[in-house]
């Protein structure tokens, strides 16, 4: 009975959504500067797969922080 009373708390228990400014600054501050640095040494040192692969991450991460409430569609980018 407890067991079944633990797991049913822990089913309900509410999400802890980040603060939308919270979201704002990490767009701001950190993906857009990444994406930027990135895609200079992309310029510079020619064809890199571990860049294009942490280029990819990174523009990936920031179109599911547009796409917030519609994170179904981004799944289907990976495809």
């Amino acid at each position: 009975m407890a067991l079944a009373t633990l797991q049913t708390n822990k089913y309900y228990k509410p999400l802890a959504l980040p603060i939308t400014n919270d979201l704002v600054l990490l767009r701001k501050n950190y993906l857009d500067d990444q994406i930027n640095v990135l895609t200079t040494d992309l310029e510079k040192y020619g064809e890199n797969v571990a860049l294009w692969k942490k280029l990819a991450e990174t523009t990936l991460t920031n179109i599911v922080l547009f796409n917030k409430r519609r994170s179904s569609e981004v799944s289907k980018l990976l495809w």
